[in-house]
């Protein structure tokens, strides 16, 4: 398990906020070497543009395009929608980038409060902790 989380200066709309904190993960566990990368996002459009055969048009397509462009660098690699309840993890994260202004990265174990989120959601919304 690897987690990473990072602040980041301006205003963005929703989708690209996702989106660069997607991309920047992506480019953390290539650095990590993982050999498998399952991605599980509440945001359905970002999820629905990521998994889209055709080329993103859209205004946030060059993200779009970077992150489809990251994913194929895993021989098998996954984007899924998961409901905000089931993914404590990503909002502690946030939560903990708002208030302590300091960049965080876990390899394999975090602290203990992220842990204890990764147990929550793996027993509560049956995903799975790896």
């Amino acid at each position: 398990m690897g987690a990473s989380a990072q602040q980041v200066v301006g205003t963005f709309s929703p989708l690209v906020t996702e989106l660069m904190a997607l991309k920047a993960d992506l480019c953390f566990s290539i650095d990590l070497r993982t050999l498998h990368v399952v991605v599980e996002m509440d945001c359905t459009e970002a999820v629905r543009l990521i998994n889209a055969s055709d080329t993103c048009i859209a205004g946030e397509g060059f993200l779009v395009e970077e992150v489809k462009s990251l994913l194929k660098c895993w021989s098998a690699s996954c984007v899924t929608f998961k409901p905000r309840e089931c993914n404590k993890v990503a909002h502690g994260l946030a939560t903990f980038i708002l208030y302590e202004n300091e960049n965080m990265f876990c390899i394999e174990h975090g602290l203990k409060w992220l842990m204890e989120l990764v147990k929550i959601d793996s027993d509560v919304c049956n995903l799975s902790s790896n």
